[in-house]
Parts: structure tokens; C-alpha cells; sequence
């Protein structure tokens, strides 16, 4: 299984089924630095952008949490 890259912002929902594809059903994912998944939002023709309940500013590529929503 090809692994994604850590530092890749943007991916083709192709990328992203390619490598679920060997994973069953079943299996459960989490995100780096207990993100919480809020929605995903359409942003453009053929963009959709992952939403997560924290907020994170980036400042010299270290994630700073600005604001977490623990509803």
C-alpha cells in the first residue's frame, strides 16, 4: 500500500480511495492530533474540502490550536 504524503495538502479523491481501497469496512481511522471530523464542504467545481471542529494556525509549519469547539 502506497503511503500518502504527510506534507500533502491537496489529493484526488482517487489518491485518497487508492489507498483505502485494501482497508475493510470496518476499520477505523483517526486523525493526527485528536482531530474531531466536522463535514466536508463543497468549495468549487470538482473541490471539496474536509472540515475539522479545531481551528489550527500554521506558523512556520508548526500547527498552533487556536480555538477547540468540545460540543
Amino acid at each position: 500500500m502506497e503511503i500518502m504524503n504527510e506534507n500533502k495538502a491537496k489529493f484526488t479523491v482517487g489518491e485518497l480511495k487508492s489507498y483505502l481501497a485494501d482497508l475493510p469496512d470496518e476499520t477505523q481511522l483517526v486523525f493526527e492530533h485528536g482531530l474531531t471530523f466536522y463535514r466536508i464542504t463543497t468549495r468549487g467545481e470538482n473541490l471539496e474540502q474536509l472540515e475539522f471542529k479545531e481551528r489550527f494556525l500554521v506558523l512556520d509549519n508548526e500547527p498552533l490550536l487556536i480555538h477547540a469547539d468540545d460540543k
